[in-house]
């Protein structure tokens, strides 16, 4: 069979998989073969939508494993390494159930989650070799580590080459900027982090010469080491400073340049938000995992709306890598909106941003950062709608009885 994809285009299938849905997935283990068919974006030249799947072979597999290398390390102040249930091979014969994904191919990041893995399955083979192509899934059926030798993609039986795929995934995006082109787009270039101004503390001085605060504060009684903290300090200044390259090394692309990685971070966050850090809530260190959970609080810039601030909470997840750590993941939440734990107490902080230390009551939102109040007082005029509503309810309900008589 004739291969669709050699090598020196290979890397380009997760670019083209961007937002895609696997919808099954089958493992052939006599004919050593994976078939998925994918749900991907693609448009003709015409601008039509190519609602039929592809298809991808994974042809000639002589390894394949199921890991997990994902601790839970957001309920304990230890990852819980207590064995999960991983897929089975009888299962993969024939997993009907549909979901997105994240696929890479030869990714330094997907060998390093693989090989720091705390639970691995061989479905096929003992142990990892030297390959052309090896493939990471990410998906409902957990963590997937595919090497082979071939992979052939056919759209409607037809064999799809690289170029083809890659012209109709061009066209679907083309056919994106139209549709929006046309719907009108008012939205302004934004403009430079540094035309923004960075909120300043409460000073005995003239506003204008306010000092600026301080990115990171740590409390004096912090036990956490210096090597998990840096990368943070690193990450949050780089952003916020516009040091791109400073906050690429710290969460750094594995499978990207420095510069390319940094490149995409300005992309992203040129105008903010940007995180203050305060506080570490827990954190924990175990051979080539951590975890750091800071609190403070993210500051929007004012561009078309006012600016604000909240306070937030991010968990960080890193790993060693090479002689260094580095960040691996994070998750944020806002005690505003319910999906980050407040603080028994106000802490000095927030004050210099006037917000709550506690999470609002349900349906409630915070007035400039006060509390709020426990009853609901009617104001005059509601008062009188109150009354004459009352009064035409009475009277309805008296000439009912009467007429009823």
């Amino acid at each position: 069979m004739a291969i669709s994809i050699d090598l020196e285009s290979v890397e380009q299938i997760p670019q083209l998989l961007h937002d895609a849905t696997a919808l099954n997935f089958c493992w052939d283990e006599p004919l050593r073969q994976i078939e998925i068919n994918f749900s991907c974006m693609r448009c003709d030249d015409d601008g039509n939508a190519i609602d039929r799947p592809i298809t991808m072979q994974l042809q000639n597999v002589f390894g394949l494993a199921v890991f997990n290398s994902i601790p839970r390390f957001l309920d304990a102040k230890k990852p819980d390494t207590r064995p999960t249930k991983l897929v089975t091979a009888e299962q993969l014969m024939e997993w009907n159930k549909s979901s997105q994904f994240w696929l890479s191919v030869n990714s330094l990041r997907g060998r390093l989650e693989f090989d720091t893995a705390l639970q691995v399955s061989w479905l096929y083979g003992s142990e990892p070799k030297d390959a052309d192509l090896t493939i990471h899934f990410v998906g409902n059926m957990g963590s997937l580590q595919v090497q082979c030798d071939e992979i052939v993609v056919h759209d409607n039986g037809q064999l799809l080459t690289i170029e083809q795929w890659s012209e109709q995934f061009g066209n679907w995006w083309k056919a994106w900027k139209g549709h929006w082109d046309n719907r009108g787009n008012d939205d302004q270039t934004m403009q430079s982090q540094f035309e923004y101004a960075i909120p300043t503390a409460p000073d005995s001085h003239p506003p204008t010469v306010q000092k600026p605060l301080d990115l990171v504060v740590w409390p004096d009684d912090l036990d956490a080491p210096e090597e998990l903290l840096a990368p943070i300090r690193d990450y949050l200044a780089g952003l916020q400073q516009g040091d791109w390259l400073r906050a690429a090394r710290a969460f750094p692309d594995l499978d990207a340049s420095d510069q390319a990685c940094a490149q995409r971070l300005s992309a992203r966050n040129a105008a903010g938000p940007w995180l203050y850090a305060r506080e570490i809530d827990q954190w924990w260190s175990e051979d080539n995992y951590a975890c750091v959970t800071v609190r403070g609080v993210e500051y929007e810039p004012e561009t078309d709306e006012p600016a604000s601030a909240l306070e937030t909470v991010v968990n960080y997840e890193l790993r060693k890598f090479q002689d260094r750590w580095i960040l691996w993941n994070l998750s944020q939440g806002w005690v505003k909106y319910g999906s980050a734990p407040g603080l028994k107490s106000r802490r000095p902080w927030h004050d210099q941003w006037s917000i709550p230390s506690h999470l609002p009551k349900r349906g409630r939102e915070p007035n400039s950062g006060l509390p709020q109040n426990e009853h609901t007082i009617l104001s005059p005029f509601q008062t009188v709608l109150f009354l004459i509503g009352f009064g035409i309810l009475l009277l309805a309900l008296i000439y009912g009885i009467s007429w009823i008589k």
